[in-house]
């Protein structure tokens, strides 16, 4: 739990750094996901997915992702935490922005 405490602070303190930029890409993109998470064919259903894009330019940007899944089953409960980060290129357009990440971690 303290690790992503640490991580969470670290993407906030790194979107706060952009905003000075120059106003044809966003400061800084956030996202938050519901995640249905699989491994050795047990179903963990209950997962969340947190990530920032600090854009470097209009089609450039470095993310920063975090996730989490918890299963409880037969009174044992699992809890799985990741983080990772990497690039993430963007082809921005009037009405929708899709994107392309690669996130190591």
């Amino acid at each position: 739990m303290k690790e992503l405490l640490c991580i969470s602070s670290f993407i906030l303190l790194a979107s706060i750094v952009s905003l000075a930029q120059d106003k044809d890409k966003p400061t800084a993109e956030v996202t938050g996901a519901y995640q249905f998470f699989r491994t050795n064919g047990v179903n963990v259903s209950r997962g969340w997915d947190a990530s920032v894009n600090i854009p470097a330019n209009n089609w450039f940007g470095v993310v920063g992702d975090i996730w989490g899944a918890t299963q409880s089953d037969s009174g044992v409960s699992t809890t799985v935490y990741a983080a990772g980060g990497g690039p993430q290129f963007t082809i921005r357009t009037p009405k929708v922005a899709p994107y392309f990440r690669l996130v190591f971690g």
